[in-house]
């Protein structure tokens, strides 16, 4: 699953691992920075060369060689660029289930082959580690829920949902970027990005989930899935 450094990209394939939505994987000199986003999923890193750097809530966070890290689902996180000479990660996502609120690293142990990968076994592992921890902690706020429900259930305009909670568009915006670290608009637009991704996942075609998720066009899904997610709705789709 895992490239050679000149094919340097993100590549994504279902894991037929029970308990496992999709795993991706990273292989290239450094890890690329790619824009402020979130899964609909629960993601699990797991780092065997180099490291993998995020920025939450202001921290900057490393995930260094021989550890692994948990993103809740819904968490904001920004992958920064590193520079390392060789990078191999390996990103596994799975169910929501409790979601705890802060990034969780651990240190691990795992078996390694000269071709870079890491058997099934051992990344149920770390997630059954990680889960283990993860379950005792608390879900995400109930304000926060309720902002993310209504941003992503409702159609109309923001300043009409401003209106229907009794706000300005001004006042709600500074609500919703308080709470959630990102602008009304720009969780929407992340929001669709998911949906595209789970609607790719499935099998649909490229315009198809474009059209569906309310894109104006497969280029547009293609520019913004490209620098949300490393890799275009063409590659991810093929697996």
């Amino acid at each position: 699953m895992l490239r050679s450094a000149s094919e340097s990209r993100w590549s994504y394939c279902q894991a037929n691992i029970a308990g496992i939505v999709e795993l991706g994987s990273w292989r290239g000199r450094g890890s690329p920075g790619l824009r402020p986003h979130f899964h609909d999923e629960t993601q699990i890193v797991m780092v065997l060369s180099g490291s993998r750097v995020f920025l939450i809530d202001g921290t900057t966070v490393t995930v260094a060689a021989g550890q692994a890290a948990c993103i809740p689902a819904g968490m904001l996180h920004v992958p920064l660029a590193t520079t390392e000479d060789e990078t191999i990660c390996l990103n596994a996502y799975i169910p929501a289930g409790g979601s705890a609120q802060s990034l969780e690293v651990f240190d691990i142990q795992y078996g390694r082959s000269s071709a870079g990968r890491t058997s099934g076994d051992e990344f149920l592992r770390v997630r059954d580690k990680i889960a283990s921890h993860v379950a005792l902690r608390p879900t995400v706020k109930a304000d926060q829920e309720k902002l993310r429900a209504t941003l992503t259930n409702s159609f109309g305009r923001i300043g009409e949902i401003a209106a229907s909670l009794g706000q300005s568009r001004e006042g709600f915006s500074r609500l919703v970027t308080r709470e959630l670290g990102i602008a009304p608009h720009a969780f929407r637009v992340l929001t669709r990005l998911n949906m595209a991704r789970r609607l790719l996942r499935e099998g649909q075609p490229i315009a198809a989930a474009a059209a569906d998720t309310g894109f104006a066009d497969q280029s547009h899904l293609t520019r913004l899935f490209r620098r949300t997610f490393g890799t275009t709705p063409g590659l991810y789709w093929h697996g």
